[in-house]
């Protein structure tokens, strides 16, 4: 597939890609990273081009831009080549702040950072759950978002994504991000499949949450367990201690809800593919893929599943993408 990077900045635009070596390497994550562009280009001698750290570079395939960022690291080395490290908006959320608030959604935070750091955004969904207070000291942005998505999806089971999308942040409803594409392990597209299943790494068969408020002298306690989990699992527990305002009923629905997503043996799982068809270049971290009966020997999955990690290596006659999901 054919790729363009152009990089701007006060010296002016221009068009690297007749100067990139080797490939050129996208990565996305879920949550909590921003997408990182990773390419290598010769080093000008002529002055034909010139550009810094801080400058923007977009990233072309075909006619769509599918990467948007900044340049933040260049490496160099003997042989005259330039490894350029880019990352999307999301970077700047590593910044660090205290930040308080009350009677806010989700989505609502999301806003008050995007404003209060100039980051150009497109479109926030509503989450809906207001949570009542909390006060995060010395969290990163990042931190800060995504204890707030925590929160709104142990309360509602409904999860959030935030990503970067051509220049422009997004907060989108994980359901919303279905694409019409499946994967088998029989498809000639995939050139190379890995699964793993264990309960060392998420599953836990009770839960144990604590709430308490030490200005009032409150506290609450709620334990919930699957007993058919315990005798296939043994007792694996969670415990948190909750912050922000619950009470006794809403403690135990959000046990329960905590609970029924992972009292089950936990899969993880990825395909290296290549020529998945039309709109491949636009797949990212945080999409939903249907998977078509994949037996990964606990559990046969037969159903949409969110990617958390999506690499894309672009050559300039190749084209592999290389997705990661959990269950």
């Amino acid at each position: 597939m054919e790729y363009r990077i152009v990089v701007g900045g006060k010296k002016g635009t221009f068009d690297l890609t007749k100067f990139c070596v080797g490939d050129a390497v996208i990565t996305s994550y879920k949550k909590g990273r921003a997408t990182s562009l990773e390419f290598t280009v010769m080093r000008d001698t002529e002055g034909k081009f010139v550009f810094f750290e801080g400058d923007y570079v977009k990233f072309f395939a075909g006619e769509n831009i599918i990467f948007a960022g900044f340049v933040f690291s260049k490496e160099r080395n003997s042989d005259h080549f330039i490894k350029v490290n880019v990352y999307d908006q999301l970077r700047y959320l590593k910044s660090k702040d205290t930040y308080s608030y009350v009677f806010k959604t989700a989505s609502g935070v999301v806003m008050d950072i995007v404003k209060n750091f100039n980051l150009k955004y497109g479109q926030i969904d509503n989450s809906v759950y207001v949570i009542a207070s909390r006060i995060e000291e010395n969290k990163s942005l990042f931190d800060i978002i995504l204890n707030a998505v925590d929160i709104t999806y142990k309360n509602t089971g409904k999860n959030f994504i935030l990503f970067d999308k051509a220049g422009r942040l997004y907060f989108k409803n994980e359901a919303n991000l279905k694409l019409p594409l499946e994967l088998s392990v029989r498809d000639k597209s995939v050139i190379d499949f890995y699964g793993k299943t264990d309960i060392d790494s998420d599953t836990f068969s009770r839960v144990k949450l604590l709430w308490q408020d030490k200005r009032k002298d409150l506290k609450s306690l709620v334990v919930v367990e699957s007993e058919e989990g315990m005798d296939k699992f043994g007792v694996l527990q969670y415990f948190e201690k909750m912050s922000g305002e619950y009470n006794n009923f809403q403690l135990k629905e959000c046990a329960e809800s905590i609970l029924k997503k992972k009292n089950r043996v936990y899969s993880k799982f990825s395909f290296k593919c290549i020529g998945l068809g039309k709109g491949e270049e636009l797949i990212r971290a945080g999409n939903s893929i249907f998977i078509d009966s994949l037996d990964i020997g606990e559990e046969i999955i037969n159903g949409f599943r969110s990617i958390d990690k999506c690499v894309h290596r672009f050559s300039f006659n190749e084209h592999i993408i290389e997705m990661e999901f959990s269950s």
